[in-house]
């Protein structure tokens, strides 16, 4: 049996029409079935192609059939959670993808191949890290303070983010995403930011079935910022100089000589007028992003036999990955491990799954600051005008403070050398995961069947940091002097266990089907950290780890806490004819993190469907395949919040009463025995609809949900010794639409596929509190801030409005400025038209990370053994918040700049070069900073060969393809930094949107090879 390319179908099944005589086709797509009597039919059967029936002549002895792909593809079934259904029956809002969209991407992190392939699923990546560095979020922003993340249940467990990050895409065999909230409901407390259910891999084969996929890889970075040369950047130091000058002293010349100017930092140093003079152009030129980045390699393999025998079907499977990042000293290794054992003996089933994996990365940090020894923010400021390392070759590290003790302090800002940064910092970290789970099953009567599953999910983290006495600290009283060495110790484990009783019932009734299911769970976590913080003596580098250092004691801890959840479920499904489809629930659940009048939250849900394409008014309309109308409404709530955050907490403290210190209590938290649940409620109405034999295929969605009682930290009086307390006060709305198109053809031996989908979604607060007071926070940086405010999306910019830039004294006279204000300085907004500009009564509401939408497609072709695939994302709407323009455009030439600032004031529209910048130039964050962050990415295009079976059967492969393909290859966006996707605090749905470096993202050139034996 082979399939429209001529590859073998493998796990398809043979009956004889009429009995209950079958078998299926092995590794090379044979069988043999034992036949005895006349006039024999045989009904071939896969999911996901037409059923072919064949009729066999008398003592025909070898019957060849091709299975062409279902065009249609309804019947595909897709799980549900606890259980699965047939997709022709689903009610609610789910989406799903099949292991070959995401078995070749050459990420750690899997779910980078999510990405744009399911409306109403966003997937960003955040930063380009080895280890991968991803946020998923369904249907926008459910929660403001209580968490975003969906839930993520593997073989029936449930997990987090950490042990479905180390999962091996290869082990994946579905992966489904529930959207709206009559899906999720049957999780309950965790369903309200929705639940992706991963299904691994099972044995299928009556033959061991061998696989192993290769895959090498290079990387780039996808983009490097245009940053000012070394004698540019010499010619607008000068100039910075020189407008300090001129503002403090107006009667004063440029041409005036630097040692009769009164502050140091009117003056030039000499090593910058040196290159003023230079003609030559050989002085030092370092380009320091070209110093820190490199070409990465990569390499991932992965393994597994898989099968089944009369009684045990089983998979086991190995896989590797080594990453190397693209900037100098990081990497990230990772092994994985798992197995899957399936059994059945009369009414009984059992089956393990036991899945461990270990990883370790070689962390450099991307995202600080300068001043926390940041790599990017580092290579972005230093000068050019200093080397990487000196005639020895030792580092060199003038650009930590020669500038301001050379002959004058011309006020540069210090910054070490980010290549020594990069690679002598040790910063380890290890991270060993365990998910494993046993089942048992029983059926005591046809369709009635009991399940009991224990399962737990271990993840160890350790880090290992150490900072060597050679990096000098920051600052020019340090510039290359040895440091203390600091060496720090953390560790977080983490253990989740629990236990599902499950009593199901399955029958159908002629044209009746119900499915109905009944639950009972309990589960713990249990978290235990240790830290501990330590000191060396200078100039001892010999063993680089906390042993036989000073301990920190004020940040040395060890804690350990748990919390206990406890569920009961109960849902009913029923089917007529496939007509007319209905789905009740209700879900039950216990936190030990609410107080015991709040402890439980009960979460109901209802759906319908209704497959209008099977009324008989509409059988004669053959150009529809099928239409199906769905309607759901269901409730789900969010506890990711912290533990014992109901009760009053006291903590102590010495304070001196005149007498000597004396320990006091004093209060930490006020507390509350009605905190309770947030609670998301969502309406649903969709439509799927399949044309012309799935020449085209639609979905839509659309949805509003409601959150309310979200908790919110408010103010409270001042007597109790406290500002805040955590409340449920708050509610906010998303309403959107999910739309989908799809449509796939064969013509011979060629056939393509093609799908889109596109999304959107809009946040609004609805309440916060009886006065309805604005939330505000700030940014990284002061100047900066977010607004959450009724009537808004959550989080949105709120900022000084830039308004160009003052050309000449008359528009300075005429419009409302600043006190320190000049010609060739920002020109600000009075927003609220008093006259007077005022930093933080002129804010206003600028914008929000939140996209106007975002969509995907993709395109694949066949022909032959020939595959060619493409596949794009896209975001429009958003905007970021680059505060890295705080350095790189204020025109002080305190560190180096972007080359954009040559069209500073006279020669363009940015503002004037001073070093004491006035005016609130760009060093006031304003909607200078504020950038639109739309983007369109080609995120994958493959070219694979798949050998014709006759070609490699001979060497006892059943399928053998090679493939090459790019990842990240081309981004069109007008955002200029290094990444559209970034979000410093994806976490904080309060503070979002924030560029304050990032490890840039990888363009990868991968070839691989996949086969079977």
């Amino acid at each position: 049996m082979t399939d429209e390319s001529g590859a073998p179908v493998i796990g398809a099944t043979v009956i004889l029409k009429g009995t209950t005589i079958g078998t299926a086709t092995n590794a090379m797509g044979e069988y043999a079935i034992d036949i005895r009597q006349a006039d024999a039919v045989l009904v071939y059967s896969l999911i996901g192609y037409n059923k072919v029936e064949l009729a066999l002549a008398d003592n025909q002895t070898q019957a060849d059939v091709r299975l062409t792909a279902d065009a249609i593809a309804m019947d595909n079934v897709v799980v549900v959670g606890y259980g699965v259904q047939n997709k022709r029956d689903v009610t609610t809002a789910i989406s799903s993808i099949k292991a070959e969209d995401f078995a070749d991407m050459p990420t750690a992190d899997f779910r980078d191949a999510m990405a744009a392939k399911m409306p109403g699923v966003q997937v960003l990546q955040l930063g380009g890290q080895p280890e991968g560095n991803v946020s998923v979020r369904i249907r926008g922003i459910q929660s403001a303070t209580s968490g975003n993340d969906p839930l993520y249940v593997i073989d029936g467990i449930p997990c987090d983010a950490r042990a479905f990050a180390n999962l091996d895409g290869s082990d994946i065999e579905s992966l489904e995403v529930l959207k709206d909230a009559s899906a999720a409901a049957i999780y309950g407390s965790r369903g309200s930011c929705g639940v992706i259910l991963i299904t691994t891999k099972r044995g299928q084969s009556e033959h061991p079935v061998v696989s192993y996929d290769g895959q090498f890889s290079v990387s780039n970075v996808t983009k490097t910022m245009d940053m000012l040369d070394a004698y540019e950047f010499a010619q607008i130091f000068k100039e910075a100089r020189d407008g300090a000058y001129l503002f403090n002293v107006p009667t004063g010349s440029i041409d005036d000589p630097y040692e009769s100017r009164p502050q140091t930092y009117h003056r030039v140093d000499p090593l910058i007028t040196a290159y003023l003079q230079d003609k030559t152009g050989t002085m030092v030129n370092t380009d320091w992003q070209d110093a820190i980045f490199r070409t990465a390699y990569s390499t991932k393999h992965s393994l597994s036999i898989s099968g089944r025998t009369k009684s045990i079907n089983y998979f086991v499977g190995a896989n590797y990955l080594y990453r190397e990042g693209t900037i100098i000293g990081s990497d990230f290794e990772r092994y994985g491990l798992r197995v899957n054992l399936d059994g059945k003996r009369n009414r009984l089933k059992y089956g393990v799954s036991f899945s461990p994996s270990y990883s370790k990365s070689n962390y450099v940090d991307a995202d600080a600051q300068y001043g926390g020894d940041g790599v990017i923010a580092s290579a972005l400021m230093a000068p050019p005008v200093f080397p990487v390392y000196n005639s020895d070759g030792s580092y060199n590290w003038d650009m930590n403070g020669f500038l301001r003790i050379n002959t004058w302090d011309t006020q540069t800002n210090e910054v070490l050398n980010p290549v020594a940064l990069a690679l002598e910092i040790d910063d380890i970290r290890e991270k060993l995961n365990i998910l494993g789970n046993v089942f048992a099953s029983y059926e005591f009567i046809k369709g009635l069947e009991y399940k009991i599953t224990a399962g737990g999910d271990y993840y160890s983290y350790i880090r290992n940091y150490y900072r060597p006495s050679s990096l000098p600290l920051r600052g020019y009283k340090y510039l290359d002097a040895q440091s203390t060495p600091q060496a720090n110790y953390y560790n977080n484990n983490y253990f989740h266990w629990t236990l599902s009783n499950q009593l199901s019932f399955n029958r159908s009734f002629g044209d009746h089907t119900i499915n109905a299911v009944a639950v009972y769970e309990a589960e713990k976590y249990t978290t235990q950290t240790a830290q501990i913080v330590s000191t060396g003596t200078i100039g001892d580098d010999k063993i680089r780890s906390t042993k036989g250092k000073t301990i920190d004691q004020d940040n040395t801890y060890n804690n350990k806490y748990a919390y206990t959840f406890a569920s009961w479920l109960l849902r009913a499904q029923y089917s007529y004819k496939g007509r007319y489809m209905a789905s009740v629930s209700i879900r039950g659940d216990g936190s030990s993190r609410f107080a015991p009048n709040t402890r439980w939250g009960y979460f109901p849900a209802v759906s319908i469907g209704w497959r209008i394409s099977d009324e008989n008014f509409m059988r004669g309309i053959k150009w529809i395949d099928d239409m199906k109308f769905r309607a759901s409404v269901g409730q789900t709530g969010n506890a990711q919040i912290g533990n014992s955050e109901y009760l009053a907490l006291y903590g102590t403290t010495n304070i001196d009463l005149g007498n000597g210190l004396t320990s006091q209590v004093y209060p930490k938290q006020i507390a509350n025995n009605d905190l309770g649940w947030e609670k998301n409620t969502q309406y649903n109405v969709g439509v799927d609809i399949s044309l012309w034999r799935g020449l085209l295929g639609l979905n839509a969605d659309f949805y509003y949900s409601k959150t309310t009682d979200m908790l919110f930290d408010v103010p409270v009086s001042s007597v109790s010794g406290l500002t805040t307390s955590n409340m449920n006060i708050g509610s906010m709305q998303n309403k959107g639409v999910e739309l989908s198109l799809s449509s796939r053809r064969s013509f011979g031996d060629f056939s393509y596929a093609v799908s889109a989908n596109w999304s959107l979604n809009r946040n609004k607060v609805l309440s916060l509190g009886d006065e309805n007071a604005d939330i505000i926070k700030e940014s990284s940086y002061a100047g900066g801030y977010y607004i959450t405010r009724v009537g808004q999306p959550v989080g949105c910019y709120y900022l000084m409005v830039q308004d160009g830039i003052f050309h000449n004294q008359e528009e300075l006279n005429s419009y409302p400025h600043f006190d320190t204000t000049q010609v060739g300085d920002f020109r600000f907004v009075d927003a609220n038209g008093n006259g007077i500009l005022e930093k933080d009564a002129d804010r206003v509401i600028v914008g929000n990370y939140m996209p106007d939408f975002y969509y995907g497609f993709s395109v694949n072709l066949s022909w032959k053994g020939f595959d060619l695939a493409a596949a794009f994302q896209g975001v429009y709407g958003n905007e970021i918040l680059n505060l890295e323009r705080r350095y790189l455009l204020n025109m002080e030439a305190s560190s180096n700049m972007m080359r954009e600032s040559l069209q500073r004031y006279p020669y363009g529209e940015l503002n004037r070069a001073t070093r004491k910048s006035s005016g609130n130039n760009g060093a006031c964050t304003s909607t200078f900073h504020l950038e639109d962050g739309s983007y369109l990415r080609l995120q994958n295009l493959s070219l694979g060969y798949t050998f014709p079976d006759k070609w490699t059967r001979r060497a006892g492969i059943s399928k053998l393809r090679i493939y090459v393909q790019g990842s990240n290859l081309f981004t069109w966006t007008d955002y200029s930094g290094y990444n559209p996707e970034v979000n410093k605090r994806a976490a904080d749905a309060l503070r979002p949107g924030e560029d304050y470096c990032s490890y840039p993202l990888s363009r990868t050139f991968s070839v691989g090879i996949n086969f079977n034996l």
